[in-house]
Protein backbone atom coordinates (compact mmCIF):
# COMPACT_ATOMS: atom_id res chain seq x y z
CA UNK A 1 0.00 0.00 0.00
CA UNK A 2 1.55 3.48 -1.11
CA UNK A 3 0.30 5.35 2.10
CA UNK A 4 2.20 2.88 3.89
CA UNK A 5 5.38 2.97 2.21
CA UNK A 6 5.34 6.56 2.37
CA UNK A 7 4.91 6.49 5.94
CA UNK A 8 7.87 4.26 6.35
CA UNK A 9 9.89 6.78 4.77
CA UNK A 10 8.89 9.50 6.30
CA UNK A 11 9.47 7.77 9.70
CA UNK A 12 12.99 7.03 8.42
CA UNK A 13 14.03 10.55 7.29
CA UNK A 14 12.55 11.81 10.55
CA UNK A 15 13.34 9.08 13.12
CA UNK A 16 16.52 7.18 11.31
CA UNK A 17 16.67 4.14 9.65
CA UNK A 18 17.45 1.88 12.74
CA UNK A 19 14.61 3.66 15.22
CA UNK A 20 11.89 0.89 16.35
CA UNK A 21 9.29 2.70 14.83
CA UNK A 22 10.53 3.31 11.13
CA UNK A 23 11.96 -0.35 11.32
CA UNK A 24 8.03 -1.56 12.28
CA UNK A 25 6.46 0.66 9.61
CA UNK A 26 8.72 -0.55 6.52
CA UNK A 27 8.18 -4.50 7.67
CA UNK A 28 4.60 -3.51 7.72
CA UNK A 29 4.64 -1.72 3.92
CA UNK A 30 6.05 -4.67 2.90
CA UNK A 31 3.93 -6.83 4.10
CA UNK A 32 0.64 -5.43 2.82
CA UNK A 33 2.81 -4.76 -0.58
CA UNK A 34 2.56 -8.32 -0.66
CA UNK A 35 -0.55 -9.09 0.93
CA UNK A 36 -3.26 -10.42 -1.56
CA UNK A 37 -5.69 -10.88 0.78
CA UNK A 38 -9.30 -9.09 1.21
CA UNK A 39 -8.60 -5.84 3.21
CA UNK A 40 -12.36 -4.31 3.95
CA UNK A 41 -12.63 -0.97 6.24
CA UNK A 42 -14.15 -1.66 9.11
CA UNK A 43 -15.35 1.49 10.91
CA UNK A 44 -14.61 5.16 10.93
CA UNK A 45 -14.60 7.97 13.35
CA UNK A 46 -14.30 12.05 13.81
CA UNK A 47 -11.98 13.40 16.58
CA UNK A 48 -13.01 16.99 18.12
CA UNK A 49 -10.44 18.68 15.58
CA UNK A 50 -12.37 17.20 12.65
CA UNK A 51 -9.62 14.58 11.72
CA UNK A 52 -11.43 11.14 10.55
CA UNK A 53 -9.72 7.99 11.53
CA UNK A 54 -10.36 4.89 9.44
CA UNK A 55 -9.66 1.22 10.84
CA UNK A 56 -9.72 -1.79 8.90
CA UNK A 57 -8.71 -5.48 8.78
CA UNK A 58 -5.24 -6.78 9.62
CA UNK A 59 -4.06 -3.63 11.82
CA UNK A 60 -4.65 -1.02 9.21
CA UNK A 61 -5.40 2.48 10.59
CA UNK A 62 -5.43 5.62 8.45
CA UNK A 63 -5.81 9.43 9.54
CA UNK A 64 -6.78 12.68 7.90
CA UNK A 65 -6.97 16.23 8.47
CA UNK A 66 -9.38 16.77 5.82
CA UNK A 67 -10.77 13.67 4.05
CA UNK A 68 -8.69 13.88 0.87
CA UNK A 69 -5.16 13.20 1.96
CA UNK A 70 -4.55 10.12 4.29
CA UNK A 71 -1.28 9.22 6.36
CA UNK A 72 -0.86 5.49 7.46
CA UNK A 73 -0.92 5.22 11.01
CA UNK A 74 -0.83 1.54 11.66
CA UNK A 75 2.78 1.57 12.85
CA UNK A 76 1.75 3.72 15.99
CA UNK A 77 -0.17 0.55 17.44
CA UNK A 78 2.51 -1.71 17.27
CA UNK A 79 3.03 -5.31 15.95
CA UNK A 80 -0.65 -5.48 15.33
CA UNK A 81 -2.12 -7.61 12.56
CA UNK A 82 -5.47 -8.48 13.76
CA UNK A 83 -8.99 -7.08 12.38
CA UNK A 84 -9.65 -3.47 13.71
CA UNK A 85 -13.39 -3.49 14.30
CA UNK A 86 -14.12 -0.23 15.45
CA UNK A 87 -12.33 2.72 16.42
CA UNK A 88 -12.96 6.31 18.83
CA UNK A 89 -11.77 8.70 19.99
CA UNK A 90 -13.01 11.09 23.21
CA UNK A 91 -11.31 14.06 24.46
CA UNK A 92 -7.34 13.28 23.70
CA UNK A 93 -8.25 9.07 24.06
CA UNK A 94 -7.92 7.05 20.91
CA UNK A 95 -9.41 3.95 21.21
CA UNK A 96 -9.72 0.51 19.31
CA UNK A 97 -11.38 -2.90 19.63
CA UNK A 98 -10.62 -6.01 17.71
CA UNK A 99 -10.08 -9.69 17.06
CA UNK A 100 -9.33 -12.00 19.80
CA UNK A 101 -10.32 -9.66 22.27
CA UNK A 102 -8.23 -6.94 21.74
CA UNK A 103 -7.61 -3.65 23.12
CA UNK A 104 -5.83 -0.75 22.28
CA UNK A 105 -5.92 2.80 24.08
CA UNK A 106 -4.29 6.18 23.48
CA UNK A 107 -4.18 8.89 25.53
CA UNK A 108 -1.59 11.32 23.92
CA UNK A 109 -4.12 12.22 20.67
CA UNK A 110 -3.00 8.70 18.85
CA UNK A 111 0.80 8.93 19.01
CA UNK A 112 1.12 6.23 21.18
CA UNK A 113 -1.29 3.10 21.81
CA UNK A 114 -0.86 0.75 24.89
CA UNK A 115 -2.67 -2.88 24.41
CA UNK A 116 -4.86 -3.00 27.65
CA UNK A 117 -6.43 -6.50 29.08
CA UNK A 118 -9.79 -7.55 28.71
CA UNK A 119 -11.88 -10.46 30.69
CA UNK A 120 -12.51 -11.90 27.63
CA UNK A 121 -10.56 -13.01 24.71
CA UNK A 122 -12.98 -13.40 22.18
CA UNK A 123 -13.58 -10.26 19.01
CA UNK A 124 -15.36 -7.13 20.34
CA UNK A 125 -17.31 -5.59 17.40
CA UNK A 126 -18.31 -2.20 18.92
CA UNK A 127 -17.57 0.68 21.11
CA UNK A 128 -18.87 3.62 22.83
CA UNK A 129 -16.51 6.15 23.99
CA UNK A 130 -18.28 9.15 26.40
CA UNK A 131 -17.83 11.08 30.26
CA UNK A 132 -19.24 7.73 31.70
CA UNK A 133 -15.87 5.95 30.38
CA UNK A 134 -16.14 3.69 27.78
CA UNK A 135 -18.65 0.67 26.40
CA UNK A 136 -17.25 -2.11 24.13
CA UNK A 137 -19.45 -5.35 23.27
CA UNK A 138 -18.64 -8.49 20.44
CA UNK A 139 -18.75 -12.36 20.24
CA UNK A 140 -21.39 -14.63 21.88
CA UNK A 141 -23.08 -11.33 23.72
CA UNK A 142 -20.02 -10.27 25.57
CA UNK A 143 -20.07 -6.66 26.68
CA UNK A 144 -18.68 -4.69 28.93
CA UNK A 145 -18.20 -1.00 30.78
CA UNK A 146 -15.51 0.68 32.28
CA UNK A 147 -16.02 3.86 34.27
CA UNK A 148 -11.99 3.94 35.12
CA UNK A 149 -9.93 4.19 32.37
CA UNK A 150 -10.13 0.63 31.92
CA UNK A 151 -8.38 -0.80 34.90
CA UNK A 152 -11.54 -2.49 35.64
CA UNK A 153 -14.37 -4.12 33.50
CA UNK A 154 -18.22 -4.97 34.90
CA UNK A 155 -19.89 -7.42 32.50
CA UNK A 156 -22.95 -6.52 30.81
CA UNK A 157 -26.17 -8.43 31.66
CA UNK A 158 -27.37 -9.41 27.91
CA UNK A 159 -29.56 -12.13 28.13
CA UNK A 160 -28.85 -14.09 25.05
CA UNK A 161 -25.47 -15.91 24.19
CA UNK A 162 -25.89 -13.65 20.49
CA UNK A 163 -22.81 -11.44 18.86
CA UNK A 164 -23.37 -7.64 19.59
CA UNK A 165 -22.49 -6.00 16.27
CA UNK A 166 -23.52 -2.44 16.39
CA UNK A 167 -24.09 0.31 18.96
CA UNK A 168 -24.87 4.01 19.27
CA UNK A 169 -24.52 6.70 21.74
CA UNK A 170 -28.10 8.67 22.35
CA UNK A 171 -28.77 12.32 23.20
CA UNK A 172 -29.41 11.07 27.08
CA UNK A 173 -25.65 9.33 27.08
CA UNK A 174 -27.41 6.19 27.09
CA UNK A 175 -26.14 3.89 24.72
CA UNK A 176 -28.45 1.59 22.41
CA UNK A 177 -26.59 -1.90 20.97
CA UNK A 178 -27.76 -4.26 18.65
CA UNK A 179 -27.40 -8.40 17.91
CA UNK A 180 -26.63 -10.35 15.25
CA UNK A 181 -30.40 -11.10 15.23
CA UNK A 182 -31.40 -7.55 14.70
CA UNK A 183 -32.38 -7.50 19.35
CA UNK A 184 -32.17 -3.85 20.63
CA UNK A 185 -31.02 -2.98 23.92
CA UNK A 186 -30.68 0.22 25.61
CA UNK A 187 -27.33 0.75 28.58
CA UNK A 188 -28.43 3.41 30.68
CA UNK A 189 -26.73 3.62 34.64
CA UNK A 190 -25.38 0.12 34.29
CA UNK A 191 -28.82 -1.19 33.00
CA UNK A 192 -29.41 -3.01 30.10
CA UNK A 193 -32.75 -3.45 28.85
CA UNK A 194 -34.68 -4.44 26.05
CA UNK A 195 -36.50 -2.86 23.85
CA UNK A 196 -37.65 -4.77 20.57
CA UNK A 197 -36.01 -6.13 17.53
CA UNK A 198 -34.59 -4.52 14.32
CA UNK A 199 -36.19 -6.02 10.48
CA UNK A 200 -31.96 -6.76 9.39
CA UNK A 201 -29.48 -9.33 9.76
CA UNK A 202 -26.32 -8.58 11.38
CA UNK A 203 -26.84 -4.99 12.16
CA UNK A 204 -23.40 -3.15 11.42
CA UNK A 205 -24.67 0.36 12.30
CA UNK A 206 -27.19 2.41 13.99
CA UNK A 207 -28.22 5.97 13.02
CA UNK A 208 -30.84 8.27 14.20
CA UNK A 209 -32.86 10.50 11.89
CA UNK A 210 -33.63 14.09 12.12
CA UNK A 211 -37.08 13.24 13.62
CA UNK A 212 -35.50 10.76 16.28
CA UNK A 213 -36.12 7.86 14.38
CA UNK A 214 -33.85 4.75 14.10
CA UNK A 215 -32.11 3.79 10.51
CA UNK A 216 -30.13 0.41 10.93
CA UNK A 217 -27.60 -0.71 8.26
CA UNK A 218 -26.72 -4.68 7.92
CA UNK A 219 -26.94 -7.44 5.67
CA UNK A 220 -30.24 -6.55 4.00
CA UNK A 221 -29.14 -2.84 3.49
CA UNK A 222 -30.73 0.03 5.48
CA UNK A 223 -34.31 -0.13 6.84
CA UNK A 224 -35.88 2.04 9.07
CA UNK A 225 -37.08 0.54 12.24
CA UNK A 226 -40.95 0.80 12.53
CA UNK A 227 -42.63 2.44 15.65
CA UNK A 228 -39.02 3.44 17.50
CA UNK A 229 -38.57 7.11 18.27
CA UNK A 230 -36.25 8.36 20.65
CA UNK A 231 -38.75 10.04 22.90
CA UNK A 232 -40.00 6.52 23.43
CA UNK A 233 -36.66 5.15 25.00
CA UNK A 234 -35.40 7.89 26.85
CA UNK A 235 -36.61 9.73 30.00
Amino acid sequence: MLLHQRAAEQLATQRGQDDERARLARRQAEQLAADERDSPWLDLSMDAQGRLWLAGAYGVLLRSSDGQQWEAWSSHLGNIDRHLYAVKVWEEQVVIVGEQGLLLRSVDDGENFQALDLPYEGSMFTLQLGVDGMVLAGLRGNGFRSADGAHSFTPLAVPTPVSLTASLRLPDQSILLADQAGGLYRLAGGELSRLGTAPVGNPSALVLAADGGLVVSGSQGAVRVAGFSIESVTP
